[in-house]
C-alpha cells in the first residue's frame, strides 16, 4: 500500500478471526486505508481482522476459508 504505508503495515501484520476487534476498509474520500478499532484493544493484545463477513454460520465460514485460502479456521469462535 504505497499510498497509505502505516494502515497497510498494520493490516498485513494482523491475525485473523471470526470474531475480530478491528477492520480494514478502504476510505474513498481520502484515497486511504484505515484501520479501526471495533472495541477497546488491550497493549500487547494482537490486533485481529476478518477475511469474509463475521455474520456467517461456522459451516460457512469454515468451507469459504478453507476454499479461498486454504485453511481451517481455529480462531476463538470456531
Amino acid at each position: 500500500c504505497a499510498l497509505s504505508p502505516a494502515p497497510c503495515r498494520v493490516y498485513l501484520r494482523a491475525m485473523r478471526s471470526c470474531a475480530p476487534n478491528a477492520l480494514f476498509r478502504w476510505n474513498q474520500e481520502m484515497f486511504a486505508a484505515e484501520v479501526r478499532a471495533l472495541r477497546p484493544i488491550a497493549r500487547g493484545e494482537e490486533v485481529t481482522m476478518c477475511y469474509i463477513p463475521e455474520l456467517e454460520g461456522y459451516s460457512s465460514r469454515q468451507a469459504r476459508l478453507r476454499d479461498a485460502y486454504g485453511f481451517t479456521c481455529t480462531c476463538e469462535l470456531c
